[in-house]
């Protein structure tokens, strides 16, 4: 089944979508299609619906190339137009058996598709620490902040639910907060970056402090479980 394994819907960011598409074609390629022409082990996919697969793969590539260096318009609907018919011909192939048995939960994983966890088991606790950029934003007072897992690239939070956030505004000449354990702190959770907070005139020239740290589950009595380490604290003056 395919809801067994993996989402059945596909990534909306085209760079995703492309990782996705590659991995696909690199790791069920040659099982589909074995060697020397013959059948491989996944003899059970349709060899049409993964020819038009690759056909549209083939013609999204370039588009998809071409539109990150430059977007003209005729393009973008050159590209947006082989983008639907490589997501359509990807949902034949799931719905044909490319996530189904004999297929196991770890080839769902090597081609990129993400597990469903229908038992509601604890998830591990947290390891990687939180790294995370401010921006600001005078004319609301707006502070945002941008963040990522530590190490990594991109913003993708993994398998974490989010993060936990701590912030605290002081005045200039107060000292900073000693942990993000201390008695003062605000804590709100935020499960896509950017975490944002709009702040009140009173506030505008204090000292906003943050902290941040992955987190999988509610607490309960256990206030430490699912939660990873604290980042450092870091601070920005409101404007």
């Amino acid at each position: 089944m395919i809801s067994k394994f993996a989402k059945t819907g596909l990534p909306k960011r085209e760079e995703a979508l492309d990782t996705l598409v590659n991995s696909v074609l690199s790791y069920a390629g040659p099982h589909i299609e074995g060697s020397g022409g013959t059948a491989g082990d996944w003899n059970d996919i349709p060899a049409a619906l993964w020819g038009v697969f690759k056909t549209a793969l083939a013609e999204w590539t370039p588009l998809y190339t071409k539109c990150k260096a430059a977007h003209l318009p005729q393009d973008t609907e050159l590209k947006n137009t082989a983008k639907n018919n490589l997501c359509a011909a990807l949902r034949d192939l799931i719905a044909h058996g490319l996530l189904a048995n004999p297929r196991t939960p770890a080839d769902a994983l090597a081609m990129g598709f993400e597990l469903l966890d229908h038992t509601h088991s604890p998830r591990p606790t947290p390891t990687d620490h939180v790294e995370f950029e401010f921006a600001l934003d005078p004319e609301s007072h707006t502070v945002r902040v941008t963040y990522h897992i530590a190490g990594r690239k991109g913003y993708g939070k993994g398998t974490y639910h989010g993060v936990e956030v701590r912030f605290w505004v002081r005045p200039l000449d107060a000292p900073a907060p000693e942990t993000a354990d201390a008695e003062g702190w605000r804590s709100e959770v935020d499960t896509a970056t950017p975490w944002a907070h709009t702040f009140a005139a009173s506030e505008i020239g204090q000292r906003l402090y943050v902290a941040m740290r992955w987190e999988n589950q509610s607490s309960g009595k256990d206030q430490a479980a699912g939660k990873g380490p604290w980042s450092a604290i870091r601070s920005i003056v409101i404007s």
